[in-house]
């Protein structure tokens, strides 16, 4: 006679329950998923993990794609705390700024973990302190420039004038082009020509014009935002630590930690006279690309194996900055 308490039995029921869930698992490979409604009536459902000013980038099952908002009907996203990120880039966009503080501030408190909330709700709230002085400042030059009969004020000179920033419009990215003498001044410029300006104040600055990038930057009071730039460190072993190189850390080689965090891969410490300090990183650096490659989805031991590969020679690595710039009245 069989009976449940047949090991045997218990084994084999086992195997069949394993089984089952594995097959659901593979025919659900997004538990929770994000839907995106396109106007020709199909879905795509995966994450959306990047939004742009005119498309948003989703990641499937099958890789990302990029969908361009004129296709979109809309967009449904899995939790509250997401749906409300969303409305408030939304608010962002329509330059609804105190609905968009007070939609951050409740998702913030929904979950104080997140930094999107963090970040957009604070520079919403230094951005909104200045704004009517802005506005009032902003009001007295135009009835000037009226009553003396001078056109508008064009953004991207007070910029060059001002903070000392030759600003040009890229295919996706304002760059700075050139880095002058500072006139006025500003308590901080942190720029080097080459540098592109990836967001202000929290929102993407994806294909703007510079017209537009330059308007914000004049804005008195602090500016945050964050830069993208291109370094080149020379890789060597440490003298001393050459002959046993296949088995020193990478950390001697760049003379940086690097880890892994909800944002991606970060500079957490960085040596005097290293390789990553000379050529230009800084902690809390996010390494957006390394050796041609986006660190998305790179394994960290192929972070490791890349510069064990690179020992001796050039790695070319891209890194995000957040960066403040305070400006003088």
């Amino acid at each position: 006679m069989w009976s449940f308490s047949d090991k045997r039995i218990r084994k084999v029921l086992g195997v069949c329950v394993l089984i089952f869930f594995l097959d659901v698992i593979a025919e659900a490979p997004f538990t929770e998923a994000d839907t995106v409604m396109l106007k020709d009536e199909s879905n795509i459902k995966g994450l959306i993990i990047d939004e742009m000013k005119d498309r948003i980038v989703v990641s499937t099952a099958d890789g990302e794609r990029t969908i361009m908002k004129a296709d979109i009907r809309f967009a449904v996203y899995d939790d509250e705390e997401r749906s409300l990120l969303q409305i408030g880039r939304n608010q962002l966009k329509k330059g609804q700024y105190f609905k968009a503080y007070q939609t951050y501030e409740k998702a913030a408190e929904l979950n104080p973990d997140s930094e999107e909330a963090r970040d957009k709700r604070d520079h919403l709230r230094a951005y909104l302190e200045t704004k009517t002085r802005y506005d009032i400042e902003d009001s007295v030059r135009r009835n000037r420039e009226n009553f003396n009969g001078e056109t508008g004020r064009n953004a991207i000179s007070e910029v060059r004038k001002k903070l000392g920033l030759e600003l040009v419009s890229g295919e996706k990215y304002v760059t700075v082009e050139e880095v002058t003498k500072n006139r006025l001044g500003a308590s901080r410029m942190p720029f080097l020509a080459g540098d592109r300006i990836i967001s202000i104040w929290g929102e993407m600055a994806v294909y703007q014009s510079a017209e537009e990038v330059a308007d914000m930057l004049l804005r008195p009071g602090e500016t945050r935002m964050v830069i993208e730039r291109d370094l080149s460190a020379e890789l060597k072993t440490p003298r001393g630590l050459d002959r046993i190189w296949p088995f020193s850390s990478y950390k001697n080689v760049i003379g940086a930690e690097l880890k892994i965090v909800r944002r991606g891969l970060v500079i957490t410490e960085v040596s005097p006279g290293g390789a990553f300090k000379l050529a230009g990183a800084e902690p809390d650096d996010l390494v957006f690309r390394i050796g041609g490659r986006n660190t998305r989805y790179l394994p960290f031991r192929e972070v490791e194996k890349m510069i064990k590969d690179r020992e001796g020679k050039e790695l070319e690595v891209v890194v995000q900055r957040d960066i403040k710039v305070w400006k003088k009245d």
